[in-house]
């Protein structure tokens, strides 16, 4: 586990997979360092998500929050040389002319006439939320809000009980939900190709065609507008890079990891290589290898089994039930550094840059500010718990596979 006291960081957004049609077994690997112990219980603050070790909310705060957890996962994906991003390392002409207030403004200015950083920004990939009902209750109802408009939403599903669908600058949301306890017993079909679903999809790339890979345990069934499901499912778009708190930085021939703002960084950091014949080479960064010019295949490289195993471990630690820390990690594993193991549909349609399998990538967990920065969820009743797992993927977009 890479760990960094207090490194100077900031906060960000998610993207999808490029997955196999056929896939094996879930086959759990052993993680490569020792798995942090799983938290006890924990009751998250309104409109927060409960991090390992935080504590109890007051008993008044209790009273008022609905019998219900959320569990969410899903990943941040940002193109490093997207146009539209700048860092110090690929510093403008207007940068070094600028004067002192102006510097840090200028240098976030990309290289190319009329694109600015505000409109790149991060992709977020397959947020999925699970309901986890109190024990011995036998119904919740309660609406949720993203804070960011429909309009940034490109996707999500079921398409029933949207909060303004139109797009018309109102938050994204669903209205009128209602969890019961036990499996869906004829949850509505993911849409395929062909479906309303996706082919309305701005971008052309229908996540949710994949989602019967990502049912949890089916201990809850969700309805909206009579339409009974096992998950709720949501993509965004142009979410802000800067609160991200790792970035990847080109640095002459090669990359560094470089680590802004205040926010610490736990878990496991990762750098994934590919040769040009196709071997993956895997690397756990320490913290103090941050700001280290990286290059392709230097240092002793892990078994793909062992990183899978690492984000295995890091899931559950972060509140994840076995079954959705499997469906987290394998929704992506081809993109990243080894073949899906669950069976299932493919999404429809070509994943964004940020995506797809990539020749240099960097992988690691959002820290849980970060995550309510970039994607402000909250219920009405506010539930009892809300645990959300993000990975943040930073990528270099000419060496997409």
């Amino acid at each position: 586990r890479a760990m960094r006291p207090s490194p100077r960081v900031s906060l960000v957004r998610l993207a999808p997979a490029l997955l196999a049609a056929a896939c094996g077994t879930p086959n759990e690997a052993r993680p490569a360092a020792p798995a942090r112990a799983a938290p006890a219980p924990t009751t998250a603050p309104t409109g927060t998500s409960a991090a390992p070790g935080e504590g109890t909310a007051p008993r008044e705060a209790v009273a008022a929050q609905g019998p219900f957890r959320l569990h969410e996962w899903g990943l941040f994906a940002v193109d490093a040389r997207a146009p539209g991003f700048a860092t110090a390392a690929t510093e403008t002409p207007a940068a070094r002319a600028a004067g002192p207030a102006d510097t840090q403004r200028a240098r976030r200015v990309a290289p190319f006439p009329g694109l600015g950083l505000e409109g790149i920004g991060t992709r977020g990939g397959k947020p999925v939320l699970y309901v986890h009902l109190d024990p011995g209750t036998t119904e919740a109802r309660f609406t949720l809000r993203l804070g960011i408009p429909a309009a940034q939403v490109p996707e999500h599903w079921p398409m029933a009980g949207a909060l303004a669908p139109s797009g018309q600058g109102e938050a994204f949301g669903w209205q009128g939900v209602v969890a019961r306890p036990g499996p869906c017993t004829a949850p509505q079909s993911a849409p395929g190709p062909l479906d309303p679903a996706c082919v309305q999809v701005p971008d052309g790339f229908c996540e949710a065609a994949e989602l019967p890979r990502y049912v949890g345990g089916r201990e809850t069934c969700l309805e909206v507008e009579g339409q009974p499901s096992d998950l709720l499912f949501y993509r965004a778009s142009n979410l802000p890079t800067e609160p991200l708190p790792l970035r990847m930085v080109p640095d002459g021939e090669g990359w560094k990891v470089e680590a802004v703002g205040d926010v610490e960084v736990s878990g496991p950091v990762y750098w994934l290589t590919r040769s040009e014949g196709g071997a993956v080479h895997l690397r756990a960064l320490s913290a103090q290898q941050w700001g280290q010019r990286l290059r392709e295949g230097e240092g002793p490289s892990l078994r793909p089994e062992d990183v899978r195993g690492g984000l295995l471990a890091e899931a559950r630690a972060r509140g994840l039930s076995d079954e959705e820390a499997d469906a987290f990690v394998d929704a992506w594993a081809p993109a990243y550094f080894d073949r899906c193991r669950r069976q299932g549909p493919e999404a429809s349609g070509a994943p964004p840059l940020a995506f797809r399998p990539a020749r240099t990538s960097l992988l690691y967990f959002a820290p849980a500010p970060v995550v309510d920065a970039m994607l402000p969820l909250s219920t009405e009743p506010p539930a009892r718990e809300q645990r959300r797992v993000f990975l943040v993927r930073w990528v270099d977009a000419r060496s997409t596979l």
